[in-house]
């Protein structure tokens, strides 16, 4: 992952990162951080580094399917750690990950 860069983009989408953030929690550096946080340990606890998932939508789809039905994290990481994945495939990609078909 390459954090500096995903760091800046995250910034340049200043209150728009609330849909990768829980609901009533404050949004700025701290959002961001907690956001990179969550996609370096999907990258750690699913053995995968996300430059090469996210460059495909139906990769980012089996990972997203795949933390989804994990006994290794809560809801509460699910949730999160769903939307740090989503972030960093719009981050790379230029575009909202679509539906999956």
């Amino acid at each position: 992952m390459t954090k500096s860069n995903f760091k800046a983009y995250l910034k340049k989408q200043g209150q728009s990162i609330g849909k990768y953030y829980p609901k009533g929690k404050a949004l700025g550096l701290n959002a961001i951080n907690d956001i990179i946080m969550w996609a370096n340990r999907v990258e750690r606890l699913f053995d995968l580094n996300l430059d090469v998932i996210a460059q495909g939508s139906k990769e980012t789809q089996e990972l997203l399917k795949k933390i989804n039905h994990s006994n290794l994290v809560s809801d509460k990481q699910k949730r999160n750690y769903s939307g740090a994945v989503r972030a960093y495939f719009e981050f790379i990609n230029g575009h909202v990950l679509p539906s999956e078909q």
